[in-house]
Order: structure tokens, then C-alpha cells, then sequence
């Protein structure tokens, strides 16, 4: 593999021509975050622009603790995160 070089010209920057091999896979296979809106009020659109930013960061898991009471909450169907 050849190095990469970078010069740097009146604020300007240049790379010159190099080979890269670059091998990237997850430390964890469980990537996510935890919302609590039960506790912490979140509009929808803030929510929604949430789930988005997951997907570009490549997160897999959407934890929503929705209320503080004891009932389950069973989802109809599953969201389809790939489009």
C-alpha cells in the first residue's frame, strides 16, 4: 500500500493519488439508544428526525419506553427500516 500524502497551499488542501483498503464491521452487534418519552415529553417530527439520524449512523435497535404503567404494548406489525 502506498502512503498518502497531503500538501497544503494557501488554505488549499491536495492528496495525492494513493491505494486503500479499508475493512470496517461493528464492535458490537447491538448498536442503539434508549428514548424515555413516558418521563421526557418528545413531538413527534423530533422523534421521527431521531429514527432517521439512527439509520444514517447505521444504528440497529430503537429502545421506546412509551409509558410508566405495566400494560404491554404489542406492535401490529414491525416498521420496515430499509428502503
Amino acid at each position: 500500500m502506498q502512503r498518502q500524502t497531503i500538501s497544503i497551499n494557501k488554505s488549499k488542501f491536495y492528496l495525492s493519488s494513493f491505494q486503500a483498503s479499508i475493512s470496517d464491521s461493528p464492535s458490537y452487534p447491538h448498536r442503539g439508544i434508549s428514548v424515555d418519552t413516558s418521563r421526557n415529553f418528545m413531538p413527534i417530527p423530533v422523534l421521527k428526525e431521531l429514527i432517521d439520524g439512527l439509520g444514517m449512523v447505521k444504528m440497529n435497535t430503537f429502545h421506546w419506553h412509551m409509558t410508566d404503567s405495566q400494560v404491554n404494548m404489542e406492535a401490529k406489525r414491525k416498521a420496515t427500516l430499509a428502503g
